[in-house]
């Protein structure tokens, strides 16, 4: 049976050059960060090479980076320590966020609102866009942390961080973003776009699971989410993942290919559509938009399901000529179809009808069966 994997926004294959890269760090250089001696000193000298290589990804310092085990714990880190902390010191108890945020932003917001905390959930328009207007009439005085997604995970819209950015950053509120969708594939900018703290992940792009990171911005004060040891400067107990964070580092080495998807930004601040339209383009009537991000390495929207409940993967008939040949899809789970019998995603709810009836597939590389 041929696989055709389709879904890379919710995860991608480790590329073999960061197996490779990884592997002596199981076996030959398996020394703990913290030691002093020198098989310690190795795998310290390998972290700080990935933390560079993250770092130079979203434009960053290295001292701005704190490794974690993956984007949900970044969320959770930025969220939850900056709320507590910033309540402690009266300056308000207020956050704002938007109603098609990633699970752990919108769980970690219900979380805090049960300590006392008050969330403000932005809608968002038909294409899944927020409205800057709207943000700026939802800041009070008591509002401390602004958290909006860089790039949606269900339907790829991109939204305007760097005005977002902007706004927080004149009236004094810190800014946060979900950037786990976005990194490798929208060029990020944390001091352009005004980003205070940045979460993201390693298996988005082409890294091993179980590995992540948060972006600080220097000066911006952040408590232990984990305590314990001194590991990450004194913000994250824990000995470090050496072999995870290796395979981090190398992914996001310069070199990595570019995303086939038909939106990369890569001249700031003006976007330039490229790509293969013919791989990642639009289908089924749907209009490509300067929102729409290549995350996932194809974030494109695909109409598969037409009037009357038509099944696009039903067996072909059988006609004289035609080969039949069984195929695996791996496709995305938050498909709303065939037929209806799926509650439609969350975020579908909250996006005109066009949306509705489609979903989109996230491709890359290792496409092809």
């Amino acid at each position: 049976m041929k696989k055709v994997y389709l879904d890379y926004s919710a995860t991608t294959p480790v590329k073999p050059e960061v197996v490779e890269a990884m592997l002596p760090y199981f076996t030959e250089y398996y020394g703990n960060a913290s030691s002093i001696y020198e098989v310690g000193r190795e795998a310290k000298a390998a972290m700080n090479v990935a933390r560079e290589e993250v770092a130079r990804l979203i434009g960053a310092k290295p001292s701005e980076i704190f490794f974690t085990a993956g984007g949900t714990e970044s969320d959770n880190w930025a969220l939850k320590s900056i709320a507590q902390d910033l309540k402690a010191k009266g300056r308000g108890n207020h956050l704002i966020t938007t109603k098609i945020e990633h699970h752990a932003i919108l769980h970690t917001c219900e979380a805090l609102e049960k300590q006392g905390f008050e969330v403000t959930y932005l809608e968002v328009d038909h294409q899944g866009m927020i409205s800057l207007e709207a943000l700026e009439e939802a800041i009070r005085p008591e509002t401390i942390l602004i958290t909006v997604m860089y790039v949606n995970n269900e339907i790829g819209t991109m939204q305007p961080v760097k005005a977002i950015g902007e706004i927080a950053r004149a009236r004094g509120v810190l800014f946060h973003t979900d950037a786990v969708q976005a990194l490798g594939n929208v060029a990020i900018d944390v001091d352009h776009d005004r980003i205070d703290l940045l979460s993201m992940s390693a298996h988005k792009i082409y890294g091993p699971k179980g590995i992540g990171a948060l972006y600080v911005r220097q000066g911006t004060r952040i408590t232990p989410f984990i305590h314990g040891g001194a590991q990450e400067n004194k913000r994250r107990a824990g000995t470090e993942n050496i072999p995870a964070i290796v395979g981090f580092g190398e992914a996001a080495r310069p070199g990595r290919p570019p995303s086939p998807g038909p939106y990369r930004e890569t001249d700031r601040p003006q976007r330039k559509a490229q790509g293969r339209d013919s791989q990642c383009g639009t289908r089924g009537g749907l209009q490509r938009s300067s929102h729409r991000a290549a995350s996932g390495q194809c974030q494109s929207l695909l109409q598969v399901c037409g009037r009357g409940g038509h099944d696009p993967f039903a067996r072909p008939s059988r006609h004289r000529g035609i080969k039949r040949q069984r195929l695996h899809l791996g496709l995305p789970r938050s498909l709303p179809c065939p037929h209806g019998h799926r509650t439609l995603p969350r975020v579908h709810q909250r996006v005109s009808e066009t949306f509705r009836r489609g979903f989109h597939l996230g491709g890359g590389r290792g496409l092809r069966p």
